[in-house]
């Protein structure tokens, strides 16, 4: 949740409250809260996730929706979703000192995901290439950089576009497209389109939907299968369309992902899913938890009438 300051710092309705809650977790535990150590898992599970995505482009756009599910460096959701039509998908994470990068590998094998966990772990230019090189082989499999312009980790703009140009001179003959981020603003987005051309790449569709909100845009083909339309991507063919949620404020949008993410659902408590520290939320708050939660919701709930 490290984004919480970033993007709230200029909602002042959302900044009064978040300051409020970061000054109860100073006086009761003696110390700032740190946004880069709390993370939660998923509200949905990946079928909950697949339908609601799929449902989003059936319902808006009466148009058959083809689905692809992403976790960071694991299958899992592609693997639970296999029977509902999707691929095996990963978002892969390659570091590049002292950045890393997240690529959008979909429509992959499942038996290469051990070889994408090593060589996560040892990185070296050579086994990379030798990875991204086997994945081209099959043209029924996309590689796509993920929201190639974010400086996730803060290095710099200087610092990240260094490590994304040689990125792209070491790797870019292997690479089919740049991903516009449903969660990213417009104008990053549209500088990641300049960048596409540049490379003589296309851009596709895809975002860091966390919560319940479907994604914030898709691509529109006449591909009825995913690898009908991974030849379509890789030949440079790729039409993206911008949904309606898009249009609203992205801190927001944020923040309400942060409420998904600690709404109570049937499988688990919100304060078992979220995590600081390693420890759950549950284990460090106790009885607390639910009253600061509710000032957090409430807070956004607010703004949402205002902004």
């Amino acid at each position: 949740m490290s984004f919480i300051p970033r993007h709230t710092q200029d909602v002042p309705l959302l900044s009064a409250g978040i300051r409020r809650l970061e000054a109860q977790f100073r006086d009761h535990h003696g110390q700032d809260l740190d946004y880069s150590n709390i993370w939660w898992t998923p509200p949905l599970s990946p079928r909950e996730a697949f339908i609601l995505e799929r449902s989003q482009i059936e319902k808006e756009l009466g148009l058959p929706g083809l689905v692809s599910l992403t976790d960071h460096d694991n299958i899992e959701a592609g693997i639970q979703t296999e029977s509902l039509g999707a691929p095996i998908s990963v978002e892969w994470t390659v570091p590049m000192d002292p950045v890393f990068f997240h690529i959008g590998l979909h429509n992959i094998p499942r038996t290469i995901m051990p070889t994408l966990q090593q060589v996560t772990q040892d990185p070296r230019p050579e086994r990379v290439a030798q990875v991204l090189s086997e994945l081209n082989s099959n043209p029924e499999t996309l590689v796509v950089i993920n929201h190639p312009l974010w400086d996730e980790i803060r290095a710099g703009k200087d610092i990240h576009r260094a490590r994304l140009n040689e990125f792209f001179t070491l790797y870019r003959p292997w690479i089919h497209a740049l991903e516009l981020n449903g969660l990213r603003s417009m104008k990053e987005n549209m500088e990641v389109m300049r960048l596409a051309e540049s490379l003589g790449l296309p851009a596709v569709s895809g975002g860091d939907r966390h919560g319940s909100e479907p994604n914030a845009n898709v691509n529109v083909t006449d591909a009825e299968t995913f690898p009908e339309f991974a030849a379509d991507v890789r030949s440079g063919r790729s039409d993206i369309i911008f949904m309606n949620q898009y249009r609203k404020s992205l801190p927001l949008r944020m923040m309400r992902v942060i409420c998904d993410a600690l709404h109570e659902n049937e499988t688990s408590s919100w304060n078992d899913r979220v995590f600081y520290q390693g420890r759950k939320l549950s284990e460090i708050m106790g009885d607390r938890a639910p009253g600061v939660i509710g000032q957090f919701i409430a807070v956004v709930r607010v703004a949402e009438v205002f902004l």
